[in-house]
This record gives structure tokens, C-alpha cells and sequence, in this order.
């Protein structure tokens, strides 16, 4: 079912600042070349843009990899400037 998270093991935010014109390669490649990590995991990736304004998710399915877009033009997210944070999350 698209967008089913409930198999998810981790959530992954990824604070700083990510270029929000990525397809799904280049968010796969950020966490594989920058993260180390392996997309095709059971977590939850989650990129924020430099205005904190909008949240990309991306996680992977049986079928393929989804890629969600949250907009929130007059909230702004408060993320901490800190490179990666990553938190383990039983769902």
C-alpha cells in the first residue's frame, strides 16, 4: 500500500540544509555517499529545506522507493542546525 509506514524501524532526520530539487537518485545518493547508510533500509528519511518551510520523506516499499513532499508555508520547523541526527523509533 503507498505510503505505508508501519514496517519502518528508524527515523532519520537530516538537519542542515538539503537542495529540495532532488528526485529520488539524488536523495538515495545523499544517504548513500554522505549518511553511509543504506536506503533501501527500514528507515524513514527526512530532509529539510534551508527556510525549514518544507520536509521531503523518503523510505522504501516492496515495489520501490517513495518520496513525499510536506509543505507548511506559514509554520517553519524547528530543526537543529546539527549535521545528521538519527533516532531509532519502533513503529
Amino acid at each position: 500500500m503507498l505510503g505505508d509506514i508501519s514496517g519502518l524501524e528508524n527515523i532519520c532526520i537530516i538537519c542542515g540544509y538539503t537542495d529540495m530539487r532532488k528526485s529520488i537518485d539524488g536523495f538515495c545518493a545523499i544517504v548513500e555517499d554522505q549518511l553511509k547508510m543504506d536506503p533501501s533500509s527500514t528507515t524513514l528519511f527526512l530532509f529539510c529545506r534551508r527556510r525549514r518551510d518544507k520536509i521531503k520523506a523518503l523510505f522504501r516499499e516492496p515495489d520501490g522507493f517513495v518520496l513525499y513532499t510536506v509543505n507548511h508555508l506559514n509554520n517553519v520547523y524547528l530543526i537543529s542546525q546539527n549535521q545528521f541526527h538519527k533516532k531509532g523509533h519502533g513503529l
